[in-house]
């Protein structure tokens, strides 16, 4: 009724009003109301309106029980341009991707692979497949690293990511927090294929060890010259 009432009016509800709706568990309505909100973002040019519209309209179509087609309709939307709006539409994304292997794992490891050519359907995709566009997805973040460790985590919304608790200077950069998540995602062996899981004996633990302390070393150093 809130944002029907709105709509007539010509208004945009708010970030509140759609809050309201949420708790409400009214998601198509509160679904409506960021609709709007996404217009305005993009008629204004205002970037972080527009990551948070993207975000929290896909967790509303998520919630309205159609995973697929709200993380499609999210990857054939036009993303900001800017570092950290874009950034966090990119963590969000890689994250939807995982999750949706996670909650339909059992369905989705007895599909086959299917050539989509290049389109995002995650009614088709094999596990394999989703997991590829997660990591090009963390890959594109990648490339933005050296500008991602100048900036803290308090640029982002905490409905976005929620800060840790480490001392000041301790794993504090959006750097930081996309270097982990990444590393967390690479690390969750169940989506290892045999081969993969099988090899770990062969890997050079020494070698990898003075390879992340030299990297260490060069991070350090790199800081204390900005």
């Amino acid at each position: 009724l809130l944002v029907t009432t709105l709509s007539v009016l010509g208004q945009t509800p708010s970030w509140k009003d759609v809050e309201a709706l949420t708790s409400q568990h009214k998601y198509e309505a509160a679904a409506k109301g960021v609709e709007k909100r996404l217009e305005a973002a993009r008629k204004s040019g205002d970037e972080t309106e527009l990551a948070r519209a993207l975000v929290q309209l896909t967790q509303l179509r998520v919630g309205l029980g159609g995973y697929e087609t709200a993380v499609k309709r999210l990857r054939d939307e036009a993303w900001p341009k800017g570092l950290v709006p874009r950034t966090t539409v990119q963590l969000f994304y890689a994250a939807a991707l995982t999750r949706y292997l996670q909650a339909n794992s059992w369905e989705v490891r007895k599909r086959e692979r299917i050539d989509t050519k290049g389109e995002v359907d995650l009614k088709k995709w094999t596990a394999e497949q989703l997991l590829a566009e997660a990591q090009r997805t963390f890959d594109e973040i990648w490339q933005e690293r050296e500008a991602l460790g100048a900036l803290p985590l308090t640029v982002l919304d905490k409905a976005f990511l929620a800060p840790n608790d480490y001392p000041k200077g301790v794993r504090d950069t959006l750097r930081d927090a996309v270097t982990y998540l990444w590393v967390q995602q690479l690390a969750d062996t169940q989506w290892w294929s045999a081969e993969a899981s099988n090899s770990t004996w062969q890997l050079d633990l020494s070698a990898l060890a003075a390879d992340l302390l030299a990297g260490a070393r060069e991070e350090r150093v790199r800081m204390t010259r900005l």
